[in-house]
């Protein structure tokens, strides 16, 4: 009896039993056909040869191609799923994707067209800029308090201080948009920051200028003795004694030095550049802030000379209490000078507001 010869194919096993396959020409990893079992001869009368095409065709179905491989872009497989109406299915799905279609295929090669699906993703607005990103509003606010301590208190109280600062905010938020202004209203504790720091602005400025003037007194008042004078402790005390005591008796430190007369000692603009132009140029100034800067030079003037004054160093602390009264008769000096048309106080007035860009 010829030989007669079947082809067997495997097939897929239930999803309750193992997934691995089954042998050399079993499933493979992914679930489809890998081959085709092994031809084998068969003494059954009743099953005759497989004709020529239905080999090429079981053939076919074991290898599926149903696209050329210049179309494939991107190639996934995804693991078998585990519903429950799925047992005894395909344990694989492959899906190729090529351009804006994607096909899936299984083991028989057929394929199936789906349209792709996008995802709409809602992203959230971009959060609003916290208040610290906006540092023009903190500057704004210290230029105007700068402006208003100079004029109105150099040494105010806290509760001044204070007045001052909120006040220097709001002048602020009254300018910026309604937007803006809402947020830091919102936001107290950010705005009490910032009045927390406007509150601190005046001791800033006056220990800015005292120690600055603790420089530029050596220079101008030539606080140097010779070396006559430094013989000994008692020659140098003498010397400064004598020498700070002359320059404090009737504000003699503010006029000009050759005419005692005449008020506008070219340190109080000294001191005033040395103090603003690296620090506070943002300061608006006017003649009204100029005139308060001026006292306040002068008022630093003297807390400094007053260190020399028993003719050993000694700190001064440049406050309300030892200085307080002496910028307020200051300020009362330079209001005479441009009451009178003090020429070369006003010139010093010019220098200042051209020196700092104001004018």
């Amino acid at each position: 009896m010829d030989l007669q010869y079947v082809a067997t194919e495997t097939q897929a096993t239930s999803l309750t039993e193992s997934y691995a396959p089954q042998g050399p020409t079993g499933l493979s990893q992914w679930g489809h056909v890998t081959e085709l079992t092994a031809a084998m001869p068969t003494s059954d009368p009743s099953i005759s040869a497989p004709s020529t095409q239905v080999q090429w065709t079981l053939w076919a179905l074991g290898r599926p191609q149903p696209y050329l491989l210049s179309r494939v872009r991107e190639v996934f497989a995804f693991a078998p799923m585990r519903h429950e109406g799925d047992r005894g299915t395909a344990l694989g799905i492959g899906v190729i994707r090529t351009g804006e279609e994607v096909f899936v295929t299984g083991s028989s090669g057929h394929a199936i067209q789906s349209q792709r699906s996008h995802n709409i993703v809602n992203e959230p607005p971009p959060p609003s800029p916290s208040l610290e990103s906006t540092p023009d509003i903190t500057a704004s606010a210290k230029v105007i308090m700068y402006a208003e301590m100079i004029v109105k208190d150099i040494f105010p109280d806290q509760t001044l201080a204070k007045e001052l600062a909120c006040n220097s905010l709001q002048e602020v938020l009254d300018s910026v948009s309604a937007s803006e202004r809402q947020r830091w209203e919102n936001d107290k504790t950010a705005s009490e920051k910032v009045i927390t720091q406007l509150e601190g602005l005046p001791t800033t400025l006056r220990k800015s200028f005292k120690r600055a003037a603790r420089k530029v007194i050596i220079t101008v008042y030539s606080l140097v003795p010779t070396s006559e004078q430094t013989s000994s402790g008692t020659a140098i005390r003498k010397f400064y004694k004598n020498k700070v005591t002359s320059l404090l008796e009737d504000f003699n430190f503010m006029y000009i030095p050759d005419l005692p007369e005449v008020f506008g000692n070219r340190v109080l603009l000294d001191l005033a550049l040395v103090v603003l132009i690296p620090d506070y140029l943002d300061v608006q100034l006017s003649d009204e802030v100029v005139d308060g800067i001026f006292a306040l030079s002068g008022a630093a003037l003297f807390s400094a000379l007053k260190e020399y004054e028993t003719g050993k160093l000694k700190a001064v602390d440049f406050s309300k209490h030892l200085t307080g009264s002496i910028h307020a008769h200051i300020v009362e000096v330079i209001e005479d000078a441009v009451i009178n048309d003090c020429i070369h106080f006003k010139n010093l007035r010019i220098k200042c507001l051209r020196a700092t860009g104001s004018n």
